[in-house]
């Protein structure tokens, strides 16, 4: 996290020597729904335009810098960015529709050889009728749950009984991907815990996230067949390879054929 500040800072005074207009640190709790709060990183002015562009720092690995380039910004940065976006335009600003994502290398890759680079990832607010709802949904929820420890609160509002109650939040579920499995010779479907597991910062028993692993429900055979694993049955897969993936494993396999016959 030092680290992290420590970049935010210098790369924010290189901004400052160039002279150009921006601010920084830009509070928006007061412009966001009940329950929210935050700061834009930095709020730049494009005088051409007449208009502020919304840009947003975040520290990566080395080794992840080549995930933001293949996948773009990572999905809870868009969401993060898209609620900044529309609390500065209920602030007032003229807005430039978009706004950035400096991802900033804090290190270099396990791979000796891989040159490593800052991303600059350049996206499309979601919607305010998909964005407001969600986060006024997420704060309703979290409501309810601070109302169900109030039996537990002592004197000046101290918690003086137990914390995890019936209304806490459930831990991130799984996501299904789907992974070619090179000894089976089939696309994989396997249920795999969410990047931000390895990185909870909860007792298992407020959360149980860190101790999730991966399970395999089914594969794609290579004519697109889906099937499903014994007990497994009832898991409906969302994902599924793409057509040129299967041409491709379907070549490489036909090539292996052809030379163990040979």
């Amino acid at each position: 996290m030092k680290t992290g500040d420590m970049w935010h800072e210098w790369l924010t005074s290189q901004l400052g020597a160039t002279g150009w207009p921006f601010m920084s640190e830009v509070r928006l709790s007061d412009y966001m729904p009940e329950g929210w709060g935050g700061r834009a990183d930095w709020l730049l002015y494009n005088p051409a335009r007449k208009g502020w562009v919304l840009g947003d720092i975040k520290t990566v690995t080395g080794d992840g810098v080549y995930w933001v380039n293949r996948d773009g910004a990572k999905e809870n940065h868009l969401w993060q960015l898209s609620a900044y976006w529309h609390a500065c335009l209920n602030m007032g600003l003229p807005m430039i529709r978009g706004f950035f994502v400096l991802y900033w290398p804090k290190g270099p890759a396990s791979n000796k050889d891989t040159v490593v680079e800052a991303s600059i990832q350049e996206c499309d607010p979601y919607p305010e009728e998909k964005v407001i709802p969600r986060m006024e949904e997420r704060w309703a929820a979290t409501a309810v749950y601070l109302d169900s420890l109030k039996p537990s609160l002592g004197p000046g509002g101290f918690l003086t009984g137990d914390y995890v109650t019936d209304d806490l939040a459930a831990p991130i579920e799984r996501e299904q991907k789907v992974q070619w499995d090179y000894q089976a010779k089939n696309f994989a479907v396997r249920l795999i815990p969410h990047w931000s597991t390895k990185y909870c910062p909860y007792e298992l028993e407020l959360c149980d996230c860190s101790t999730q692993g991966t399970t395999k429900i089914g594969h794609y055979e290579l004519s697109g067949e889906y099937v499903s694993r014994k007990g497994y049955e009832g898991e409906t897969p969302s994902v599924k390879p793409s057509e040129h993936d299967l041409n491709k494993r379907r070549r490489e396999v036909a090539r292996l054929a052809t030379s163990s016959n040979n």
